[in-house]
């Protein structure tokens, strides 16, 4: 349901606009394209010219517009940082959780719900060891895709790193 009065959303512009393309989608005549971009670039105004823009900034963009158009939390409660003593005294699952749980106090839509993820992220000191852990969201995933053959990428589960998975393809085209 479209929240018009979160502080951080659109007014519901962005959501409304998304509304009308995928109505078009189904239309003999869509028209809803042009007023999209514009409705969208009013709101972010990177997009506002005729360049040629980033498929994954825009993806992204128009996921947390979305998001924040229909964002069930409208007063976003302060929430201090988690000590990094108390962090690292956790197991993986605690941690995890709590992040998310933490996560979830400030951000309630459909988009969080089917998009949005957590990955976990792990700094180690290169001169004293100090070690730092904490888990960042995110709602999509970039590839690095190198040449026309490979698709590089990295995942954690259960624990383990599993880096440097390439799937061999005849041209990216081809995937």
């Amino acid at each position: 349901s479209l929240v018009a009065d979160n502080v951080l959303g659109y007014g519901g512009v962005i959501a409304r606009a998304f509304a009308s393309i995928l109505k078009d989608l189904h239309s003999p005549t869509p028209s809803s394209l042009g007023s999209f971009k514009k409705s969208f670039s009013s709101q972010k105004s990177q997009f506002s010219n005729s360049s040629q823009q980033d498929s994954q900034e825009f993806l992204t963009e128009l996921l947390d517009g979305i998001h924040e158009d229909l964002n069930l939390i409208t007063s976003k409660p302060y929430l201090p940082p988690l000590s990094d003593s108390w962090c690292t005294e956790q197991t993986s699952r605690d941690l995890s959780e709590a992040f998310w749980t933490r996560h979830l106090l400030r951000n309630v839509s459909v988009i969080q719900s089917l998009f949005q993820s957590q990955f976990s992220q792990k700094t180690t000191c290169g001169i004293c060891g100090y070690k730092s852990r904490c888990y960042d969201v995110y709602s999509t995933v970039p590839l690095d895709v190198q040449g026309k053959d490979a698709v590089n990428f990295m995942t954690e589960y259960e624990g383990y790193v599993y880096s440097n998975l390439v799937a061999e393809v005849g041209d990216l085209d081809d995937v």
